[in-house]
């Protein structure tokens, strides 16, 4: 049984964008299609093959019009050249973009790798300084703490008067805050609400206690 060959005006001219979106290789020698030697080409039942590959295909002759057969589908297709035959435009765009992606991605790559040693470096830089001043930090706090307990084991244990204690304690509170302000570098209005909040609460505890202190040695007295 033989197949028959479709005459010219059979066979329209048609262009399939969205069915001839496939692998970027040739079906028959897997080679990767490009813009200069292996340029894809289109046959008339859609898929696409290489110059070369369609150049090596053998040609029949059947009713007088020669055809070869789709490597693919083996559909029988009219031969009149391989410049006869469209290129396949949208895989070429589709490969070109694909290659300038490729192109940035590389570069991109490069560059970090080219900063990789800068980043790195800064990336020391910063924790040597994070744990420099977490120590100065933290040397700040007991300075800060021992003069605390100094100020409060003083204010404690002196014998004033009613008057001159009340002022001598608010003269330390300020003294206190400003000592706390200029040695932790200050954190902002909130931070010296909240202490001077704390230092008020504190002076009145201990100004009841040195109270009944005083009153306890009157009344042994």
């Amino acid at each position: 049984m033989q197949v028959s060959v479709p005459e010219k005006d059979v066979w329209p001219q048609r262009s399939l964008p969205l069915h001839t979106m496939q692998m970027p290789e040739c079906p028959v020698c897997w080679n990767l299609f490009d813009d200069g030697t292996y340029i894809p080409r289109i046959l008339r039942c859609g898929h696409t093959v290489c110059e070369p590959c369609l150049e090596c295909l053998p040609i029949e002759s059947r009713m007088g019009q020669r055809c070869l057969h789709c490597p693919e589908c083996r559909s029988p297709c009219l031969w009149r050249g391989v410049r006869e035959l469209p290129k396949n435009f949208t895989l070429l765009r589709a490969l070109n973009k694909s290659t300038d992606i490729s192109g940035l991605q590389e570069n991109y790559l490069s560059n970090i790798f080219n900063y990789m040693p800068l980043l790195s470096s800064l990336s020391r830089f910063l924790s040597i300084k994070t744990r420099l001043l977490q120590r100065a930090i933290k040397r700040k706090i007991w300075v800060v703490t021992r003069l605390l307990c100094l100020g409060t084991l003083l204010l404690m244990f002196v014998p004033l008067s009613l008057a001159n204690m009340f002022f001598a304690w608010w003269a330390a509170c300020i003294g206190f805050l400003f000592v706390i302000w200029f040695t932790a570098g200050g954190f902002g209005l909130g931070a010296f609400i909240l202490c001077l909040w704390a230092v008020y609460n504190s002076v009145y505890i201990i100004l009841r206690l040195n109270r009944r202190f005083h009153k306890k040695l009157t009344d042994t007295g």
